[in-house]
């Protein structure tokens, strides 16, 4: 085994840490949220997961999401002037949040009343969009150059200060909702200001006008994008707050969470095959990336699956009875996290072309119609709906990247396309199959275990063939 690591490329070895940091991160957060289930009530852990979606929400008006397919088009385009682009751009979420901070000062009654939270939580979330994009643009680079070990170590070090500062807040203040935020807000600054000042000191630019320029023509096209994931992310915590309560969104919050479990390995191995895919494209590789896709789009499902069965031992562990109630929205959920790698897939020809503009359109619709969908449905049938609005929502996501993906590589591409639509819709239905398989099953643990089993075992004969195509 070891001798077969050495002898991996950089992109597997990458792929690998990535995916054991994923792990770990996860991991932590695993092993520590059943505790703050227990110690916080579940309108506290509300309060707590309702900053949370704010926070991510609010996140992508401030940065415009540069860190994602705009910061990987730049690392491309500026390949000898990186560091100073990583410099320059940190400007931006700063310049933005500021603007949004006196706009907040101007009306706090009106805003807070918007945001369902108290101005402490308030104050503190502009605190965490100040410094903490600085790490996000540090962390893509270290990616995409590859750089796995500094940031495998850097990342493991937020993600324990996080719980353990949290822990403390929780102990020591009376607001414990308030000392779990402050866990985050302290672990996600003190490392964002660090990464601020050493981009800045290794770049040595703060404002640089083709950057910024070339930055916000590719965000802001894409902002509506990106917002409107967002949205659907974590939409349902907000929609819920309003029309159940903060418990209800503890509730849902717990089980989306554990839904999104599967992102550990989609966001690792996804994160680590991105650059590859560009250079592939960039030969021309097409089948090469298709096989590899079909590959991890078939993993992925099975890892979905994998989890949607043993639902109602996750909710035991992480939350005990009283989140029992959740169980049926983490197989939704689970199937959902299938569709958001399927629709970053699919988006990839437009990066890569940077033809971003009609993204908004596909991206808007899915999160109108999913704020529709739980303001439909919420009332009447209760927060466990929102998990299957999430996931309509993301099917129809899908379906509007492929028909731009198509119209791109028909125009620009020569007819090329990298993924095989036949193959991937022949998955999708097999993936809802299994959603409603384990719904249906929930209560028959004999037969999930047994389907587990099987599932397990046949990854177990497997496992050379995958940990060959990984190595590719």
């Amino acid at each position: 085994m070891l001798k077969k690591y050495k002898e991996m490329n950089v992109q597997a070895k990458a792929s690998i840490w990535f995916l054991i940091c994923s792990l770990s991160q996860r991991g932590i957060s695993f092993l520590t949220a059943p505790l703050f289930t227990r110690i916080l009530s579940t309108e506290e852990y509300g309060i707590y997961s309702l900053y949370l979606s704010w926070s991510q929400i609010l996140t992508i008006i401030t940065t415009l999401y540069l860190s994602a397919g705009t910061f990987t088009n730049a690392m491309n385009k500026y390949k000898n002037a990186r560091r100073e682009y990583l410099s320059s751009i940190q400007g931006i979420p700063i310049t933005i949040t500021f603007i949004c901070l006196v706009i907040y000062l101007c009306n706090k009654s009106l805003w807070q009343n918007i945001l369902g939270l108290d101005n402490k939580y308030v104050i503190l979330l502009f605190i965490e969009l100040f410094f903490a994009p600085a790490f996000t643009f540090w962390a893509g680079f270290q990616r995409f150059t590859y750089h796995y070990k500094t940031l495998v170590f850097v990342t493991l070090a937020q993600c324990l200060l996080n719980p353990l500062i949290g822990f403390i807040g929780v102990y020591t203040l009376q607001d414990r909702a308030l000392g779990r935020i402050i866990g985050g807000v302290i672990a996600s600054s003190v490392f964002g200001l660090f990464f601020l000042i050493l981009n800045y000191c290794k770049g040595k630019v703060f404002f640089y006008k083709e950057y910024w320029i070339y930055s916000l023509k590719m965000a802001f096209p894409l902002l509506p994008h990106y917002l409107s994931g967002v949205i659907l992310n974590q939409g349902d915590r907000v929609v819920i707050s309003k029309m159940c309560t903060n418990a209800d969104v503890a509730l849902y919050s717990v089980a989306y969470t554990l839904g999104m479990l599967v992102q550990i390995v989609t966001n690792s191995i996804g994160n680590a095959i991105s650059p590859w895919i560009y250079e592939q494209m960039n030969e021309g590789n097409y089948k090469v990336i298709k096989k590899k896709i079909n590959f991890v789009l078939i993993l992925f499902a099975l890892v979905a699956f994998l989890l949607m069965l043993v639902s109602p031992e996750l909710i035991i562990i992480f939350g005990k009875e009283k989140y029992a109630d959740a169980v049926y929205v983490i197989p939704p959920v689970a199937a959902s996290t299938f569709f958001v790698y399927l629709y970053s897939v699919m988006s990839i020809l437009q990066f890569y072309y940077e033809k971003t503009g009609f993204m908004m359109i596909a991206s808007v619709c899915a999160a109108v119609i999913n704020i529709l969908l739980n303001v439909i449905f919420v009332p009447k049938y209760g927060f466990v709906v929102a998990g299957y609005t999430t996931l309509v929502c993301y099917m129809m996501y899908c379906v509007g990247h492929h028909i731009m993906s198509c119209y791109i590589a028909n125009k620009y591409n020569k007819g090329n396309r990298i993924y095989d639509i036949k193959f991937i819709f022949t998955l999708s239905i097999a993936i809802v199959c299994g959603c409603v398989y384990s719904t249906v099953l929930m209560d028959c643990t004999i037969v999930r275990y047994l389907t587990v089993a099987f599932v397990m075992t046949v990854l177990y004969i497997k496992k050379e063939l995958i940990f060959n195509l990984l190595q590719e």
